[in-house]
């Protein structure tokens, strides 16, 4: 049950008055079981899969007014308020949500789900052709950024008609800002585990992959140019290998914002996110056998590196 709400003409419809509170409950039951045997999802909350989120946001209930009656009432247009994981939630009400395009070879596109949240899709097929690899990748790259400690997005896997859908928060922030003394410190600490997964679009065309959150930290919105994938999904192929060049290549073509990081930076954010241990076991997260033999050789190669 949700809160009790104050209730106008408009959003409120009476579908029976009963002297006594059993009589109202039978009828309640009866409305229940005709939207149970329903095929219509503006009736049957269950139809499609909708099992936590009313498409219309309609649902039943009794209320005793002023006369001293039980009014079995239908209220709309306010949102019920579903127990679960709001995760599963987004899912179970995006999936019939088109949204808005953001662009990308992933077709990523912006939902804003009333009452759950601010959401971002990516769908292995597109207009751009078969991207089912690269969304599994980049879903990869995230629980591994995750696993270490690296601020990105919540994220989860879906699947819709047999592709896979890759569903994450909206990040809310601003875009990175290289004049921020204590951005470029946490951009400074977060270099080596960006290196080790060849992230390189680390920040975007213009800081748009990076964002500052509300509470100060650097958050990475797109890794979709992490591990053996480049940005718009074509393979790295030897590109991706089992040394790090990352480490120097980074710096050298983002002069302003990575340019002035030392090898003494680089041991450090090494040690900061826990070492060849740290890094290692976060191989879990990693589901494809290659990229897994791959990111064990480049974390050997950096903990040679900074030995």
């Amino acid at each position: 049950m949700v809160e009790p709400v104050h209730l106008s003409p408009r959003n409120r419809r009476v579908y029976g008055s009963f002297k006594t509170r059993e009589e109202a409950e039978r009828h309640l039951a009866n409305r229940q079981r005709a939207a149970d045997r329903s095929t219509s999802p503006y009736t049957n909350p269950m139809f499609r899969g909708q099992k936590f989120y009313h498409p219309k946001g309609y649902r039943d209930e009794i209320q005793q007014g002023d006369d001293g009656l039980f009014h079995v009432v239908n209220i709309k247009n306010i949102p019920v308020r579903p127990k679960g994981n709001p995760m599963d939630r987004a899912w179970s009400s995006l999936r019939s949500d088109t949204g808005t395009k953001l662009g990308g070879s992933t077709g990523a596109r912006y939902h804003d789900l009333e009452d759950i949240g601010r959401f971002v899709t990516k769908r292995g097929k597109t207009p751009f052709g078969r991207k089912e690899d690269h969304v599994h990748n980049e879903y990869d790259m995230n629980q591994y950024l995750n696993a270490l400690g690296v601020t990105v997005p919540e994220a989860s896997l879906h699947e819709q008609k047999n592709w896979p859908v890759l569903m994450s928060r909206f990040q809310e922030g601003r875009p990175f800002d290289p004049s921020s003394s204590s951005q470029q410190e946490q951009l400074t600490r977060d270099f080596v585990p960006h290196a080790a997964i060849a992230n390189w679009d680390m920040l975007g065309l213009d800081y748009d992959n990076l964002i500052a959150t509300p509470e100060g930290k650097l958050s990475y919105v797109d890794l979709g140019g992490a591990g053996p994938f480049r940005a718009q999904g074509q393979p790295k192929g030897q590109a991706f290998g089992p040394t790090v060049g990352e480490l120097d290549t980074l710096r050298q073509q983002n002069p302003l914002p990575l340019g002035h990081i030392t090898e003494q930076d680089i041991g450090r954010s090494w040690d900061e996110y826990g070492g060849q241990s740290a890094f290692e076991d976060a191989l879990q997260f990693l589901r494809n056998q290659q990229t897994q033999n791959t990111m064990q050789q480049r974390i050997e190669d950096i903990a040679r590196r900074v030995a």
